[in-house]
């Protein structure tokens, strides 16, 4: 079988736009085709703020491979025990939080990838590889390439320093996280604020200059999402599972109530 690719790597390095959506309150791998039967590029389970187990974060991951979903996992931390276990399972692509300067990012790249680049320790087969019997050497090097990195930005401390952050090599995704930014920088919740598209200039600067992509979460406002990605945004996240089925569902109930009285 081999090398599964990572479809969203890819899309990135054309200058497309990906889009994806946030997995928290789902527990099956469903989740995986129902995202791409609806048009999505990738998923982000939430391991930082979801409840999910490694078993079922890793189930949805492989699920996610046998789609043509990009498996993205946002880890609590980036400690080896966080993420190894993540990518051993099949996650095509690491999402950190809080990074807030380049001794961080730099951290989160060294936990994810394989020596050279990194200090990761090797396991058997990997899903990422469709269990093929491949050498450790090319293993360890088809990995490092077609992992994806994020660094997550969500304070001042993050975006005065994500010139920086956005020079470490192995750092793929500089990842606004606008609603945490908007709380740091004082104006929470206020997307459309100076203080916010200030900050968005300096991260699309920032990965312009480091030829890295810009990722955007927390703007699921219409009338804000083209101004952010017309700057620059290649990774929008869409929005999360249970945000869709609760918007889904009240609408659902007011129809069929007006429908009732009728």
């Amino acid at each position: 079988m081999g090398l599964i690719p990572n479809f969203t790597k890819e899309r990135l390095a054309r200058g497309e736009v990906a889009i994806g959506f946030s997995v928290l309150h789902s527990r099956t791998a469903n989740i995986a085709n129902i995202a791409r039967s609806c048009g999505y590029d990738w998923l982000w389970v939430d391991a930082e703020h979801g409840f999910m187990d490694i078993q079922t974060t890793t189930d949805i991951c492989i699920a996610a491979l046998g789609c043509g979903i990009t498996p993205l996992v946002r880890v609590p931390g980036p400690e080896d025990f966080n993420v190894s276990k993540m990518l051993d399972g099949g996650a095509q692509g690491i999402i950190f939080p809080h990074i807030n300067n380049a001794a961080e990012a730099r951290q989160a790249v060294s936990t994810t990838k394989y020596p050279p680049d990194g200090h990761r320790s090797h396991t058997g087969a990997k899903p990422q590889l469709g269990f093929d019997r491949i050498s450790i050497a090319e293993s360890i090097k088809i990995v490092n390439e077609n992992l994806l990195v994020g660094a997550m930005l969500e304070t001042q401390e993050g975006i005065d320093n994500v010139q920086e952050i956005a020079a470490v090599a192995g750092v793929d995704i500089l990842f606004i996280g606008t609603q945490d930014l908007s709380i740091d920088l004082g104006v929470p919740g206020e997307l459309n604020h100076e203080r916010i598209h200030e900050a968005y200039d300096k991260v699309m600067a920032a990965a312009l200059k480091n030829g890295k992509s810009a990722g955007m979460g927390g703007v699921y406002d219409d009338s804000l999402i083209p101004r952010y990605i017309d700057m620059g945004v290649r990774l929008v996240l869409a929005g999360t599972d249970y945000e869709f089925m609760t918007n889904a569902a009240r609408d659902r109930a007011e129809r069929l109530k007006l429908l009732i009285k009728t």
